[in-house]
């Protein structure tokens, strides 16, 4: 129902909104330097689950954080940053997020995870932080009780 599309510098405005109506099928067309206004974001939570042939399970727990604006969002990077992002693969070459503490503290101590990813992301009036971890389903109850 609701679809933006943006873009930077573009030359022929016009030649754009018909490249993005061609592809993109029928979308309301703002007038150029029109703002719209629009309402606040409100983190409300939730839970999802989607079942497939896969294998895997991903859980993730998310917490609201701090819009990209507030001074807090510097704590919130470092935290992303010591708590890192580690696979059980690393396609980054040899040592790749070995001391991230990811990789410490979950990928070396328990068997079945096989990744876990800290998330850290700030808009314009909110933002969420969390952490993701994946293994096989087999050891799905083990993965929520880490």
């Amino acid at each position: 129902e609701k679809m933006y599309v943006c873009a930077a510098v573009i030359v022929i405005y016009e030649y754009f909104v018909e490249l993005v109506s061609q592809f993109f099928g029928r979308i309301p067309n703002i007038p150029q330097g029109k703002i719209v206004k629009r309402q606040p974001s409100q983190y409300i939570g939730g839970e999802t689950r989607k079942q497939n042939e896969n294998p895997d399970i991903n859980l993730a727990i998310i917490f609201e954080s701090v819009p990209w604006r507030s001074k807090d969002v510097y704590s919130f990077n470092v935290l992303n940053t010591l708590l890192g992002s580690s696979a059980s693969f690393s396609t980054g070459g040899p040592g790749k997020g070995m001391h991230a503490r990811t990789t410490k503290n979950l990928l070396n101590r328990y068997y079945y995870v096989e990744s876990a990813n800290a998330l850290n992301f700030h808009f314009s009036d909110t933002g969420i932080f969390g952490l993701q971890i994946g293994g096989t389903a087999d050891q799905g109850l083990s993965l929520i009780h880490i």
